[in-house]
């Protein structure tokens, strides 16, 4: 069913259905098949049979997902919006190709809700959405019960038992309950079957070895109507198996084993030595070694059965060393496979590693102790200024990577992890003091902590101190929403500011931002290249300031952007600008005046006029310099089809190829 037909359906229902809109639990379901969106749309886009059910008491809503098909690939994780601003949440596999997803929700009864299902794989991504009227009902009431016509011992081990049951219903779906008592109080399983009298299995897991069970078995319909028969199913566990802890080793050490879109601004890959222990009782026990010290915790996450778990936080064990135990116990068997990752939580990105494929129970054997030592050859200094000096040093290791240590009197002692293959490498000292005479000693280790032999004094003298002058740069950005980046569209608040972005002496950034709704309440942000900068508002007025503590070499280009969250409203963005560190000179894309020159889009090439003499600058949405000469008549250039902001002279627009 498309899109278009389900809302006027959805519309049609409302109208039918008003006076039932608020009974205490109605269910809507129905069928789509997109249209699909992404790049994966193209390799999956399956039918999907929806039931929407919602309970007016409690104001629940359960989302039941059926696909015709799922992907066969260790990773595959569907999600489900409910709503355009809220954000996607995994769902979780009842059967089959069966998944639910249920929370609370404030949307009111008769207002329209869009739900998007988004499927996810290590290779792509699509997703598809549909309309939903909150409270609608298109179900007739079902009275008919199910008929449990088989429930029998299939197999067995020494803590599950397999049953082959048997059912029909007018549904053609049911879920079978197995009970350890014959009152039925006691719940030991539930698992959705088709009720279509054909033979199905269902697993009693969590069992006792050698164990004598009788269990209880009926059906029920998703009506609630409960099967007449209760069958009985006896079986008795078997021994349990004598397991042994089992230990497998592993090691992230080069880029393509980073998941490098996520490392945002602060470029930390560490080399991570790393051991999952399966134990007796079928707990993973994390432990991790790293190249580099983290002061936070890292974080866990893993995928089994297509369900992503996580973050789960490692305990801090040294400034290197981290663990964690997870998964309770028995709730996965040896054999199973997961993936999962590290992540590294932190002020501009989080790093985290590829998926690390691991079968429970998998063991291999400790790799030999690295006992080899790195060699340091040579040590010098360059470029020295008033705060900053380069090292230089050149080291060999087996490894291929080693720690530089750096110490002295008047130096705070430090690390630096680089290439140890031969090449010469480079290690910037910061924070040193102007005029100071500096008489270092650079050494090396590896991550086993084996020490090179050799060490060299590095002599050298800071220069007299460089003041800065600050500059400021300032600009207006306004409501309309050619000033605001495209993936905003479904935001209908704009917020007008003024801002200054200020170079200070340090060269650290400071930002000043001031509304021109005095009455706007929320959050502010302000984003250079990538890193967040949170601003915090002035005492009863709407002006926020805050400042950057990364400093920035002048002369430089950034990418500044400013992010707003309205007090119950939706997030909106501005479109980035350039920001040369340092120089006082309008400050990219926002606020610039409309002039006499024209900017447009004609014949699939970007046109300017009327722009003599001025510099043309086309940016892309990121912010990228795309472009730059200096017009000389009518201007055409040839670009990509995109969205771009063109600046000439003062003159600003945006154009879509």
């Amino acid at each position: 069913m498309k899109k278009f037909t389900f809302k006027m359906m959805m519309l049609a229902a409302v109208a039918m259905f008003a006076g039932t809109a608020v009974a205490q639990t109605s269910t809507w379901k129905g069928t789509t098949d997109g249209p699909y969106v992404g790049n994966g749309a193209a390799t999956y886009s399956p039918v999907i049979d929806y039931s929407i059910t919602y309970e007016a008491v409690s104001t629940s809503l359960t989302a039941e997902f059926t696909f015709s098909d799922v992907l066969d690939v260790v990773g595959f994780n569907p999600q489900v919006r409910l709503g355009a601003t809220t954000g996607f949440q995994p769902l979780t596999l009842v059967s089959g190709t069966t998944y639910r997803y249920s929370t609370t929700v404030d949307t009111p009864v008769g207002e329209t809700m869009q739900i998007t299902v988004l499927f996810a794989w290590p290779e792509n991504a699509s997703e598809t959405t549909f309309e939903y009227v909150v409270g609608s009902d298109n179900q007739v009431a079902d009275e008919e019960a199910p008929i449990l016509t088989k429930a029998e011992l299939a197999g067995f081990t020494y803590n599950v038992a397999t049953l082959t049951v048997a059912a029909t219903d007018n549904t053609g779906n049911v879920v079978v309950e197995v009970y350890e008592d014959e009152a039925c109080e006691t719940l030991l399983a539930s698992q959705s079957i088709v009720a279509d009298g054909s033979d199905q299995t269902v697993e009693v897991t969590g069992l006792t070895a050698e164990t004598a069970y009788t269990f209880y078995v009926k059906a029920k319909d998703g009506a609630g109507n409960y099967s007449s028969e209760v069958l009985q199913v006896e079986a008795t566990t078997a021994e349990a198996p004598d397991l042994q802890e089992a230990v497998w080793y592993g090691v992230i050490n080069n880029d393509t084993q980073w998941n490098m879109g996520t490392i945002g601004t602060t470029g930390y890959t560490p080399i991570i030595n790393y051991t999952v222990t399966t134990t007796v009782e079928n707990q993973l026990r994390f432990h991790i070694t790293l190249s580099e010290a983290f002061v936070a915790s890292p974080e866990v996450w893993y995928i089994v059965d297509s369900s992503q778990t996580g973050p789960v936080p490692m305990n801090k064990v040294s400034e290197t060393e981290f663990d964690v135990t997870v998964l309770e116990s028995m709730q996965y068997e040896r054999g199973k496979s997961l993936l999962f990752r590290f992540r590294f939580p932190m002020d501009g990105g989080a790093p985290e590693t590829q998926n690390i494929e691991f079968v429970i129970g998998a063991e291999n054997e400790a790799p030999a102790a690295d006992e080899e030592a790195p060699v340091l050859t040579a040590a010098t200094v360059s470029e020295v200024g008033d705060k900053t000096a380069v090292l230089n040093v050149t080291v060999t290791d087996n490894s291929g990577v080693a720690i530089i240590t750096v110490s002295g009197e008047n130096f705070e002692a430090d690390e630096f992890t680089v290439t140890a293959d031969g090449t010469a490498q480079t290690v910037e000292l910061e924070g040193l003091t102007p005029e100071t005479d500096y008489k270092l000693t650079v050494g090396a280790k590896d991550i086993a902590g084996n020490v090179a032999e050799d060490v060299f004094p590095v002599d050298f003298t800071t220069t007299q101190e460089v003041i800065y002058e600050e500059v400021t740069v300032a600009g207006h950005v306004s409501g309309d929403k050619s000033e605001w980046d495209p993936g905003c569209q479904t935001a209908e608040y704009f917020p007008a500011f003024s801002y200054k972005v200020t170079t200070k002496g340090d060269n650290t950034l400071a930002f000043e931002v001031t509304m021109d709704d005095a009455g706007y309440d929320g959050v502010v942000r302000a984003f250079v290249d990538g890193a967040p900068n949170e601003l915090a508002k002035a005492d009863g007025m709407a002006a926020y300031s805050g400042a950057t503590t990364q400093t920035y070499e002048r002369g430089s280009v950034v990418s500044v952007y400013f992010r707003f969250i309205p007090a119950g409203g939706t997030e909106v963005w501005t479109l980035p600008f350039n920001l040369e560190v340092g120089k006082e000179i309008g400050a990219g894309v926002a606020g610039l005046q409309t002039g006499n020159v024209a900017i447009y889009a004609a014949n699939g090439n970007l046109t300017v006029t009327g722009a003599e003499g001025e510099t043309v600058r086309v940016y892309a949405v990121s912010g990228a310099l795309v472009y730059e000469a200096v017009a000389s008549g009518n201007e055409s250039i040839s670009l990509e089809k995109g969205i771009y902001i063109v600046v000439a002279g003062k003159t600003v627009k945006k154009i879509v190829l």
